[in-house]
C-alpha cells in the first residue's frame, strides 16, 4: 500500500511541474496568438507573474531533489526572462533632468460617482478629482471614461476644462478626452467595429514640432466589484456565474486583439511622432501589448521601480494603462500618482524630443 501511495505522489508532484510548465508556456504565446484565435492563453497571460514564480519554486525544488525534470522550468523561465523587464522595474529609472513637456493619462470612470456618491454630493466629487487632476500641471491630457452621472454634470466638467485647456478634441464611445494647453491643429477617430470602445487623436503643435497624441480605451471585461449585477442582455441572465465570466473573458479578449490590429495598422500611417496614451485594459503578457510595443516604446522601461500597478482594485500588480512613444522622443521620467478617486491611477510622463 505504502508503494502505491508513494508512486502516486511522485507521479502527482510530476503532474503538478508539467502543468505549471505548461501554463506558463501558453502564458508566453499569448503575445504571439491572438485570443480570436484562441482564449486560453489570453486568459493564463494574466497569471504570467504567478505562473513564473510557480516555476521558479518548482525549479528549486526539483533542483533539490536532484530530478532529471528540472530542465523544463528551467527552459520556460529563461524564454520568460525577457518579459520580466515589461512587469517589473527593478531599479528606478526616473532622472532629475530637465524636461520640456509632460502628459498625463487617466481613466476617470465616469467620476466613479457610484463609489463616490456616498461619500459626498456628485458636483462636489466631480470638482474635487478636477481640482486635484489641475492642480498636477500637465499641458497635456488623455482622459478616458471623462463624463458626468448626467449631462448636467457632463456640460459643468467641460466648462471646467476649458476654461483651464483652451484646446481639446472629445469623442467615442467611452467618452474619450484630449485636453492641450498648446494648439490643436487637426483631429479624427478611429471606431472599433462590433465595440464601443474607440481611439481619438489629435495633431498638437508644441513648440518646435508638431506630435500627434492618440487616446485609446480598448475593449473592457465588464467585470467589477459587482460584476454579478452586469449582463450583456437577458439571456445571459440565466447562463450560471462562471460561464458568464467566461463569455465577457472571451469576448473582451478576442475584440482587443482586432483592436490592436487595427490600431497598429492606424499608428503606421501617421506623419507625426507619436504618443500613444491610454487604457489597454490588458497586461504586458498580452497580444494586444505586444502588438503595440513592437512599433513603440513603453514609457514603464524609463519609470519609477516595481510593477507600477495602475489599477486600483482588488487584482494586486495590475498595469493596464500605458503611455507609448515613438522614437523621436526622449523620455525621463514615468509614475503612477495615487490618486484614488477612479478604479484607475493616472499616469504622469514628462518628455523632451531627441
Amino acid at each position: 500500500m505504502g508503494s502505491i501511495l508513494t508512486f502516486f505522489s511522485r507521479w502527482g508532484q510530476i503532474l503538478a511541474v508539467a502543468g505549471l510548465s505548461l501554463a506558463l508556456f501558453l502564458a508566453l504565446i499569448a503575445a504571439y496568438l491572438g485570443a480570436d484565435i484562441l482564449f486560453l492563453p489570453a486568459l493564463l497571460a494574466l497569471a504570467f507573474p504567478f505562473l513564473y514564480l510557480g516555476n521558479l519554486l518548482a525549479a528549486i525544488w526539483l533542483f533539490y531533489r536532484r530530478h532529471r525534470l528540472l530542465y523544463l522550468p528551467l527552459v520556460l523561465l529563461a524564454l520568460a526572462l525577457p518579459r520580466i523587464g515589461d512587469l517589473y522595474n527593478v531599479y528606478n529609472h526616473n532622472s532629475n533632468k530637465r524636461f520640456e513637456y509632460s502628459l498625463i493619462s487617466y481613466n476617470l470612470h465616469y467620476f466613479n460617482y457610484l463609489h463616490q456618491q456616498e461619500k459626498m454630493p456628485a458636483r462636489k466629487n466631480l470638482d474635487t478629482i478636477l481640482t486635484q487632476l489641475i492642480a498636477i500641471n500637465s499641458p497635456i491630457l488623455c482622459l478616458q471614461e471623462f463624463s458626468g452621472q448626467n449631462a448636467q454634470l457632463s456640460k459643468a466638467a467641460n466648462q471646467f476644462m476649458t476654461a483651464r485647456y483652451p484646446h481639446q478634441h472629445q469623442g467615442g464611445g467611452s467618452s474619450l478626452a484630449i485636453f492641450s494647453r498648446f494648439p490643436i491643429l487637426n483631429v479624427g477617430k478611429l471606431a472599433f467595429p462590433n465595440s464601443h470602445n474607440s481611439v481619438i487623436w489629435a495633431d498638437i503643435q508644441l513648440v518646435t514640432q508638431r506630435v500627434r497624441v492618440y487616446n485609446m480605451h480598448l475593449q473592457s471585461v465588464g467585470l467589477g466589484a459587482d460584476a454579478e449585477h452586469v449582463f450583456d442582455n437577458q439571456k445571459n441572465q440565466n447562463m450560471p456565474k462562471y460561464k458568464r465570466i467566461g463569455s465577457k473573458l472571451s469576448r473582451a479578449f478576442a475584440l482587443r486583439a482586432e483592436q490592436s490590429r487595427l490600431l497598429l495598422a492606424e499608428l503606421k500611417k501617421c506623419p507625426y511622432p507619436i504618443i500613444l496614451a491610454g487604457d489597454m485594459n490588458d497586461t504586458p503578457a498580452s497580444y494586444a501589448y505586444a502588438k503595440i510595443s513592437s512599433f513603440l516604446h513603453d514609457s514603464f522601461a524609463k519609470g519609477e521601480a516595481g510593477f507600477g500597478a495602475t489599477y486600483n482594485g482588488n487584482l494586486p500588480f495590475l498595469r493596464i494603462d500605458y503611455v507609448f512613444f515613438s522614437s523621436h522622443f526622449q523620455q525621463f521620467n514615468q509614475k503612477v500618482l495615487p490618486l484614488r478617486f477612479s478604479d484607475h491611477y493616472p499616469v504622469r510622463v514628462d518628455f523632451n524630443f531627441k
